[in-house]
């Protein structure tokens, strides 16, 4: 089982003694949001306002965005959150973000990520190498903010397909 929560979501009583008989993993989404707006924050100082995507039928979206917003307050930054849980929604939510100014392309990150970004790598088995990963998700993310995204992504081949 692979959940972001599982005290919220009920499945155990704690992290520290969740008693039954369950096994799985858990990102903990919760506890890495004002890291996530941080590295966000560090990457582009001037921004003053963030967007978050979030679909409202998950069991942490109320958490998660609790969490964010309390992030986001203490670095003084504002945020806005789209709600889309179907493909619609989620077209919706893309033709909304022509009337805010988002950048057409994935920022590269600052040089002194590299270190960091190596040993992270290198824990989950990725590539642990910054500018790589940067190009990988470029890849990905950038015809999505230039709205040129067609088709479906392949993961398997890591590219757009009609």
């Amino acid at each position: 089982m692979f959940i972001g929560d599982p005290v919220a979501n009920g499945l155990v009583d704690s992290l520290s003694r969740p008693g039954g008989n369950v096994t799985g993993v858990s990102n903990l989404n919760a506890v890495i949001e004002s890291k996530r707006l941080g590295l966000l924050r560090e990457l582009v100082p001037q921004a003053g306002m963030v967007g978050a995507l979030q679909n409202p039928d998950s069991p942490t979206a109320a958490t998660q965005q609790k969490d964010l917003e309390e992030a986001a307050r203490a670095i003084g930054l504002q945020i806005r959150f789209w709600q889309a849980s179907t493909e619609l929604e989620l077209e919706a939510t893309f033709e909304a973000r022509r009337t805010h100014a988002i950048p057409e392309a994935l920022s590269e990150p600052p040089e002194h990520w590299s270190r960091p970004y190596e040993v992270m790598a290198k824990q989950v088995g990725l590539e642990a190498n910054v500018k790589a990963g940067h190009a990988r998700a470029s890849k990905f993310i950038d015809p999505i903010l230039r709205g040129r995204s067609q088709g479906r992504w392949d993961p398997e081949v890591q590219e757009w397909r009609l």
